[in-house]
């Protein structure tokens, strides 16, 4: 009987792992499908069940996990298990130990100055240190800082805007396009442009306003 008590034990203990298992499993390959750009290391997620919750005993139907808890490293799961016959809805707090990577500011960045690898270092910090979404490696040189960003700082998506391609009181060309002849001219930019933006130019020569879209650096369509 004592040997039957055991085997039951082990059994129960194996199980649980299994679940335990199941729903590390399944909250990791949601941070990693978030931070798939960020180069996210999970080291460790620790559940925080009740003793009154027997894990080792359910057959785990589903696992829920709302998206908004993947901006943090504290979350909760909902899991829909089988017990005694009964289908039962229970919620567990976890916390996730894991390193992301960031870039920082290395120097001043100024509103509209663009992000480039040399004023700014990736850097390996732990996930529970990050407030907002930091950018990752495939924005630097493609983005400008919507707002300053001080030296050391981290950079994040709410500090950046699109990547400006013509700068307010620069000369660049615009492009018109005639039939089968494409003109082009000088301009000198009203404000600042991103791809796809429309912006005010003047002509130097005629003194004219001009509504220009931006497609490329310096070089904008004539509208």
């Amino acid at each position: 009987m004592k040997n039957i008590f055991l085997l039951f034990i082990l059994f129960a203990h194996l199980y649980g792992g299994d679940n335990l298992a199941e729903m590390k499993n399944y909250i990791q390959k949601a941070y990693e499908k978030k931070y798939q750009n960020y180069g996210i290391h999970i080291s460790n997620i620790i559940f925080s069940i009740s003793p009154n919750i027997p894990i080792e005993s359910y057959q785990i139907r589903s696992i829920d996990l709302d998206s908004k808890y993947l901006n943090k490293k504290d979350g909760m799961i909902l899991l829909s298990v089988n017990s005694n016959d009964a289908l039962l809805k229970i919620p567990l707090q976890y916390q996730l130990q894991a390193t992301i990577n960031v870039y920082r500011a290395t120097e001043t960045i100024k509103t509209s100055e663009n992000i480039t690898d040399k004023n700014s270092a990736q850097e390996t910090i732990a996930f529970d240190r990050i407030a907002q979404i930091p950018i990752d490696s495939s924005q630097i040189n493609h983005i400008s800082a919507k707002s300053y960003i001080n030296p050391n700082s981290i950079i994040t998506l709410d500090k950046i805007q699109s990547k400006i391609l013509i700068r307010k009181n620069d000369s660049f060309t615009g492009f018109i396009k005639d039939k089968q002849i494409t003109l082009q001219t000088t301009l000198i930019a009203k404000e600042n442009g991103a791809f796809g933006d429309i912006i005010n130019a003047i002509n130097p020569e005629t003194k004219k306003i001009i509504k220009v879209k931006v497609i490329d650096t310096n070089k904008g369509k004539i509208l």
